[in-house]
């Protein structure tokens, strides 16, 4: 039996292979700062909020983002209480509450804002 761990690792894993494959433009298996760039538009992020959250998520500091990088961002995001997590920086700064999308902070009150409007998550009902 897969522990959610598991579960949650193979999804985040999944996200982080769909979003590397649409932002990869020049397909050389590797996302540069102006292709991940374009993922951070949808969300509001300015060029300057989007270059400074790249340089945190690019791991090994050579200038690409890697899936291994934002599979780890990814589940960092969604999962870590760290509040110096590297996958704090998925969507943009963190601390650009326009652009913070899909936490829930330690008040409770979700982070699903994207320029100041809020959005709410579908849930799944295991009994349908």
């Amino acid at each position: 039996m897969e522990s959610q761990t598991e579960t949650a690792l193979q999804i985040f894993g999944l996200l982080a292979q769909a979003l590397f494959s649409i932002c990869d433009r020049d397909n050389d298996g590797s996302l540069e700062q102006s292709e991940f760039a374009k993922f951070h538009e949808a969300f509001g992020c300015t060029p300057a909020n989007s270059q400074l959250a790249f340089k945190h998520l690019d791991a090994d500091g050579d200038g690409t983002l890697t899936v291994e990088e934002l599979l780890n961002a990814w589940h960092e995001y969604y999962t870590s209480n760290d509040p110096q997590a590297r996958g704090n920086w998925l969507y943009g700064d963190p601390s650009d509450k326009t652009v913070a999308v899909g936490k829930s902070t330690p008040s409770g009150n979700s982070k699903f804002k994207i320029q100041n409007s809020k959005l709410k998550t579908p849930r799944i009902n295991p009994g349908a």
